[in-house]
């Protein structure tokens, strides 16, 4: 299987055990690693990791970027941040 696959499935999985979503969800769905998403939306790699451990909140707009490199709404996307507990 390709990486993308792999991703893809490691999503269902993380679905399956949270019962959330989440922006790590988005990302695995897409197929995309933290690396490929960050080069999408012209941010670091690091940045991608803070977001998806909720040490770090997004501009508005990096979440028009991300809510478009992932293909979800912008609904989708503030809940999937609202799940993601605040450690910062």
């Amino acid at each position: 299987p390709s990486l993308s696959a792999i991703r893809r499935r490691k999503a269902g999985e993380l679905l399956s055990r949270t019962g959330q979503v989440s922006p790590a969800y988005f990302r695995m769905a897409a197929g995309l690693s933290q690396s490929q998403l960050a080069d999408l939306i012209g941010t670091s790699q690091p940045s991608i990791a803070r977001l998806e451990a909720g040490l770090e909140r997004p501009s508005y707009d990096k979440l028009v970027k991300l809510q478009s490199a992932l293909g979800v709404s912008f609904d989708q996307l503030m809940e999937a941040l609202n799940n993601v507990p605040n450690e910062g």
